[in-house]
């Protein structure tokens, strides 16, 4: 039995994001559908967001670099509100 946090390797840690991240874009995709039903003209700023959201989704995965080991990531180690 584990309490708090657990470390994850990094495949299951690639696994999660990639998880949440189509769980993510599913939501949008189906807010974007529901929208359009709604009204009869869409939103500029979202539909600029559903265009960027494609284009995310539909290209290549870049690799990122590695992090030397001690140096946080952006954000990292910040507490969540």
């Amino acid at each position: 039995m584990f309490e708090g946090e657990r470390e994850l390797d990094p495949v299951s840690e690639r696994n999660l994001v990639e998880r949440r991240f189509a769980a993510l874009s599913a939501a949008v995709r189906e807010h974007e559908a529901r929208v359009r039903k709604q009204l009869p003209g869409i939103r500029p700023c979202d539909a600029a967001l559903y265009r960027r959201l494609r284009q995310i989704v539909s290209a290549e995965p870049t690799v990122l670099p590695r992090r030397r080991p001690g140096v946080k990531a952006r954000g990292e180690g910040r507490q969540a509100l």
